[in-house]
């Protein structure tokens, strides 16, 4: 049975594009032919592929939308504000503000790579302001739980003597996704076969290295190179993953997994050996099976490889860390990570007492 949710122009299968503009030439092509090729070659790039999947389903619902309403190519390539604005509006009470923003995105990428102006400005805003108001209660989703000091404790406990190197790697890969804010899918990829493994996108045992400890502690924060990321690409990026005390030590278990697992430098960092010796890399479906094992008996919800970035966060700010080195840490391009604040009360007194703390020792001293 159909969404009611589901909009009445969309059919239940629209990967084909509607009969009325299937010869139009502006469709066949990914971008304007009349582009000068290095023009075209850097539109190619300027997405990755998941987000062109997703942009050409949008697409693929506007055509259907017009298709409804009558609308010819002419009409629709280049989108009137009015237009879009109409097909804004249909998603009203329907569909959540930002999911209707990202389908206008959507149809503004697919005008602009074709050389067409767009035409989306203030009463397209208003309208899209408008349908955010007026989301329905089953389009907020709950927010995702972090991964808390607790649940950590927790798989430290479970897994920390176990002799599977499935479970040590699980282990290490976790405390390295927490404390380093990462994205999960920045360290584990998708197929457990090492022949499949590609090191320009995911981390080998070389790419992470220890910082020299400070005086008193054994152990330093590790710098973990990542090939690639979900906002730099190729380029990559580096992470500081500070040294912390007792079962959040994530140096101290990625140690005990390299040598356990008889790792080498140029093995992926997330793998491991099994029963037999056989080398395999850990998948991030894998990792959230193992955590999950542990975590849900224990009364915690399921977690996704999101929740590790999130509890991070909280985390590093629970510990009275500034903010802005959070921030700057768990490479945020902007404010954003506010909105994965899981314990703003905790994290709102260790900082404003602080400050208060500051207060009182100036007048004490200025006495």
């Amino acid at each position: 049975m159909p969404s009611s949710n589901r909009p009445s122009f969309i059919p239940r299968s629209s990967n084909t594009i509607p009969r009325r503009y299937a010869n139009d030439l502006s469709l066949i092509h990914t971008v304007n032919p009349l582009l000068p090729s290095d023009i075209k070659d850097a539109l190619a790039g300027a997405v990755k592929p998941e987000t062109r999947k997703r942009h050409e389903r949008a697409v693929n619902e506007y055509l259907h939308w017009a298709d409804s309403r009558g609308l010819h190519m002419s009409d629709i390539m280049p989108s009137s504000e009015t237009t879009l604005a109409e097909y804004a509006a249909s998603y009203r009470g329907k569909l959540a503000g930002g999911t209707v923003r990202a389908k206008m995105g959507a149809l503004k990428q697919w005008h602009l790579t074709r050389g067409f102006q767009w035409n989306g400005r203030e009463l397209l805003q208003k309208v899209l302001t408008g349908v955010e108001r007026q989301a329905p209660l089953s389009s907020h989703r709950p927010e995702r739980p972090g991964v808390s000091e607790s649940m950590m404790k927790h798989l430290h406990a479970a897994l920390s003597k176990s002799d599977r190197g499935e479970d040590l790697a699980t282990l290490a890969g976790g405390k390295l996704g927490m404390l380093g804010q990462l994205r999960m899918g920045e360290i584990l990829p998708t197929n457990s076969d090492p022949s499949l493994f590609d090191c320009t996108k995911f981390p080998r045992v070389m790419d992470v290295t220890e910082l020299p400890s400070l005086p008193d502690q054994k152990y330093g924060a590790l710098d973990l190179s990542l090939p690639s990321t979900k906002t730099t690409g190729n380029r990559g990026d580096r992470v500081h993953v500070a040294i912390q005390p007792g079962f959040m030590n994530a140096t101290k278990t990625t140690h005990r997994h390299v040598s356990m697992n008889g790792l080498k430098p140029e093995d992926p960092l997330m793998s491991y050996r099994d029963q037999y010796g056989t080398l395999k890399v850990l998948t991030k479906d894998r990792l959230l099976k193992i955590c999950n094992d542990v975590w849900v008996p224990l009364g915690y919800p399921k977690v996704t490889g999101h929740c590790f970035r999130i509890g991070g966060t909280t985390y590093l700010l629970q510990c009275g860390v500034d903010p802005e080195v959070v921030k700057r840490c768990g490479r945020w391009k902007s404010s954003a990570f506010a909105r994965y604040w899981r314990d703003l009360h905790t994290i709102a007194s260790v900082h404003i007492d602080r400050v208060h703390a500051r207060k009182h020792l100036r007048y004490r001293f200025s006495l």
